[in-house]
């Protein structure tokens, strides 16, 4: 997956809502705001060509590598979120489901 060619994509509205009620929105926060620097970072390092620093280099894949970490985690949350909202659908109809639990686990 490229990173950089990728847009930044803000917390939707229905995540910030979720990441509230959790008690998690500004964690969300920051790692959304992070990640957008990231992207900005990556998109300029881009957009000047080649580079022949090679610690410049290093670092820029380690930065990649933490932007798709930070987009897996939260697409992730939003994956719960939205297992929690048709569980709670489930249950309004009075349908059996095994509740879905936010993952307790960071990347690190």
């Amino acid at each position: 997956m490229d990173v950089v060619g990728t847009q930044a994509v803000p917390a939707s509205g229905a995540l910030q809502a979720w990441s509230a009620r959790a008690g998690v929105s500004g964690d969300v926060g920051m790692l959304s705001a992070a990640l957008e620097g990231a992207r900005r970072v990556l998109g300029a390092a881009a957009a000047a060509g080649e580079l022949r620093n090679k610690p410049l280099e290093g670092f820029l894949k380690e930065v990649r590598r933490e932007v798709f970490r930070a987009d897996t985690l939260l697409d992730e949350l939003d994956y719960y979120r939205l297992r929690q909202e048709q569980e709670a659908e489930a249950a309004g109809a009075g349908e059996q489901v095994v509740p879905a639990s936010v993952p307790l686990f960071i990347y690190i």
